[in-house]
């Protein structure tokens, strides 16, 4: 028998394929090897909370609403929002006001959105006091409107059935 073939007449190379190409030897399909960041998390309507994300591209995109993600680099520390790009266009609903340092409306937010640490080339957790911080600045759901040429936000807690008022 010639010594590039076993028995059944497979290549040492098909063999070698066989092995790696298992679902479960890949190392980017084992679920307990998955990277996830703890956030801040905002959805338009929702008290801002904690969350566990992935870091995959597909992971990031789902979690603002399934389109390309947009970063926007609004603190004076290495901390980045992340949210859809297409937000404003695709129906999103408003979300939350960003203010600039004399308290106007520098930009809104459509559609979910979280808050990492971007210290390194990829995105991080957030530490204990920015979750907290995070948290509090964006809290309540916002909505706008417009009063003497410029956009208002007032601040609501959100209803949930079963509560009393």
């Amino acid at each position: 028998m010639n010594e590039y073939y076993d028995d059944e007449m497979n290549t040492p190379e098909d063999d070698f394929w066989h092995d790696i190409s298992e679902e479960n030897d890949f190392p980017w399909n084992d679920e307990a090897d998955k990277k996830t960041i703890h956030v801040v998390y905002v959805e338009p309507g929702e008290m801002a909370r904690e969350a566990d994300i992935g870091t995959e591209l597909s992971d990031l995109q789902r979690t603002v609403g399934g389109g390309f993600i947009e970063t926007f680099y609004c603190f004076d520390e290495p901390v980045v929002l992340v949210c859809d790009d297409e937000g404003k266009l695709n129906g999103s609903a408003p979300n939350r006001a960003i203010f600039d340092d004399n308290g106007k409306v520098q930009d809104i937010i459509f559609g979910p959105f979280f808050i990492c640490d971007c210290s390194t080339e990829e995105f991080g957790s957030l530490t204990s006091e920015q979750i907290e911080r995070y948290k509090k600045m964006f809290e309540k759901p916002e909505n706008f409107y417009m009063m003497d040429n410029e956009i208002q936000v007032s601040r609501y807690t959100p209803h949930r059935p079963g509560r009393e008022r």
